[in-house]
């Protein structure tokens, strides 16, 4: 049987000052990470394998509002260069956001008491690993974290005009922002 060991939380080792809108457009945000950030996010991403320790690396999406769903998905991304390609955009990628639901997270329900805002939180352990290994994220700087909306791929012998509902899809994402108060990086 294998024997249980200790784990301690997760530490917060870094975290953004500000909070970002999403409104159906690119939109990022910086997570400035902490002195103590560089050997533990080492140790945590370690080439081969994660620490023997058990230690992984969390990235949270924290208290993200909207006074209702937008109907876009945004994924998420560490680090994403300024001019990126789709093989960029895939090995930055972490996860998406969605807002399915957050209808009910702005009705004061008594009985059933809730932390205010959604969150998203992503196992980013191997994504950084990758990129620490590649020369993307260097030690001491801080994390980029970026949103990109997801739009849906037309149906195969679609004949109506894509760009235009697509379109739509960001205008009508423009109209009800989504605020994420916080994007925040545990390792524990």
């Amino acid at each position: 049987m294998a024997q249980n060991k200790r784990r301690r939380p997760p530490e917060l080792v870094g975290a953004s000052q500000r909070p970002v809108r999403l409104e159906g457009a690119p939109a990022s945000v910086t997570a400035v990470m902490a002195p103590s950030a560089d050997p533990l996010l080492a140790r945590a991403a370690k080439p081969v394998a994660p620490s023997a320790d058990g230690s992984r690396v969390y990235l949270n999406v924290e208290d993200v509002r909207a006074l209702g769903n937008p109907g876009v998905v945004y994924g998420v991304y560490l680090n994403l260069p300024r001019r990126w390609t789709e093989r960029d955009r895939d090995l930055h990628h972490v996860g998406n956001v969605t807002t399915f639901g957050i209808e009910g997270m702005n009705s004061l329900d008594p009985e059933h008491d809730h932390v205010p805002g959604f969150r998203h939180t992503f196992d980013v352990t191997r994504r950084v690993r990758v990129l620490r290994r590649l020369g993307r994220l260097r030690r001491g700087e801080p994390l980029e974290v970026s949103f990109l909306p997801e739009l849906p791929i037309p149906p195969p012998g679609y004949r109506g005009n894509a760009q235009k509902v697509l379109a739509k899809i960001l205008d009508d994402a423009s109209e009800v922002p989504i605020v994420v108060g916080r994007v925040s990086v545990f390792v524990g």
